[in-house]
């Protein structure tokens, strides 16, 4: 194996780590996640162009604009600096995410490593102790911090036992498990299907309803993909360990609650109501901007600026779970040509599904630890699982570079 190979391996596993512990940091400028993201533009120097950089700058610089229309119109001058922040993270989402930039193969162990620092202290949440957490001082998770307990960032809602491990919110750990999930489910190896038993078990315990039907959703397109090469006694006794799991895990837990229902369709003020506070509620925020021609949305003060809409009472309650009907309140028609841009930039239905489940996770889409996840799954799914993407089944290969050498592309230092 060359040092090139031999240094890009040490990259990778670096981005494995920053990407499980992505929301741990000092400060929400200084975490996991920021680090992700200069590795990754160091991993992918000789990649980059001149002209990426040029077309990113121009097109992350509109960002602004949003900001600059708010102090025109409504005279709001606070938040300047966190509107910089959504600039400098679009920068580097534009210019990182792009079918030509590929980082690299993941080490099975330091997979398998990412999984149980992932899991293991949500099990130990459910089973043993919610106070299992990771003290709030070393969560670089900025103004959500106010959301939390003085003593630990455990749910927001305190009538459900619900996983977050090391993450600041269950539906958090969710979406890190979809992700896990697809990096899993290609992998040929004999654990290969015990991992994807567990990932769903602790997927259903966790109660996250985006991760559940993230799950389901990628499940189905892998199916598919792979139907060819399917072997329908492991799928049933994949099936069968996770059904035996969850009533198990269920039994042993009498505290657990998974009313998923409720969670979807309760509008009491009991429940979290994840599907109005990530699709509807926001879809309504964005019809306001255009009654109100605010054609640049609004990026600061948005929670004293929809108070009059009467959806929310406090800042925990803002209709803004949703990372891309967030970023097009918040920047209107700018929010909805950097969506229309990286999407375009997929290349199959899979990275399609992970960018959704990804960017639809919480309302920040341009945050330091959103933009490296999405720039490192996607990088890291093509470059692992490119064969697919071409009708082909993927090679075995010694080193990152030799899975894309026919398509002349250089992978990364």
């Amino acid at each position: 194996m060359t040092y090139d190979n031999k240094f890009n391996k040490i990259l990778v596993g670096i981005l494995l780590v920053c990407f499980v512990f992505q929301q741990i940091g000092f400060s929400y400028h200084l975490s996991f996640g920021t680090l992700g993201i200069l590795v990754a533009i160091f991993f992918s120097r000789r990649q980059i162009k001149g002209r990426w950089i040029a077309e990113s700058l121009i097109i992350s610089a509109f960002v602004l604009v949003s900001y600059l229309w708010v102090v025109a119109k409504y005279g709001y001058t606070e938040g300047g600096l966190r509107v910089l922040r959504f600039a400098v993270c679009a920068l580097f989402l534009l210019l990182l995410a792009r079918k030509q930039v590929v980082i690299g193969r993941l080490n099975y162990v330091w997979l398998v490593f990412a999984i149980a620092v992932a899991t293991i202290p949500a099990w130990i949440q459910i089973f043993v102790t919610k106070s299992f957490q990771v003290p709030l001082k070393y969560f670089a998770v900025g103004e959500n911090l106010g959301l939390a307990d003085s003593a630990f960032l455990y749910d927001f809602y305190a009538n459900t036992l619900r996983a977050n491990g090391i993450y600041s919110e269950p539906s958090y750990l969710g979406m890190v498990l979809c992700c896990l999930y697809s990096f899993v489910w290609f992998k040929k190896s004999i654990f290969r299907d015990v991992l994807i038993a567990y990932l769903w078990v602790t997927q259903l315990l966790v109660g996250s309803l985006l991760g559940v039907v993230g799950m389901v959703m990628l499940s189905l397109v892998f199916l598919w993909e792979t139907r060819s090469e399917i072997n329908i006694k492991i799928l049933f006794s994949i099936f069968a360990v996770v059904l035996v799991g969850v009533f198990v895990a269920l039994f042993l837990n009498e505290n657990y609650d998974f009313d998923v229902y409720n969670r979807v369709f309760s509008s009491d003020g009991q429940d979290d109501v994840s599907m109005q506070a990530r699709i509807l509620y926001p879809l309504i925020l964005i019809y306001e901007n255009m009654v109100n021609g605010d054609i640049f949305g609004i990026p600061i003060n948005e929670f004293e600026h929809f108070l009059y809409t009467g959806l929310y009472t406090d800042y925990s309650s803002f209709p803004g779970h949703n990372g891309f009907l967030a970023l097009i309140t918040q920047n209107g028609f700018v929010g909805i040509f950097i969506v229309f841009i990286i999407v375009k930039r997929v290349r199959n239905l899979i990275e399609l599904l992970l960018l959704v489940l990804i960017g639809s996770q919480s309302g920040n889409f341009l945050s330091y630890e959103k933009v490296f996840t999405m720039v490192f799954v996607l990088t890291v799914f093509r470059s692992v699982y490119g064969d697919y993407v071409y009708g082909k089944k993927p090679e075995s290969i010694n080193g990152v570079n030799d899975i894309y050498s026919r398509r002349n592309i250089t992978i990364g230092v």
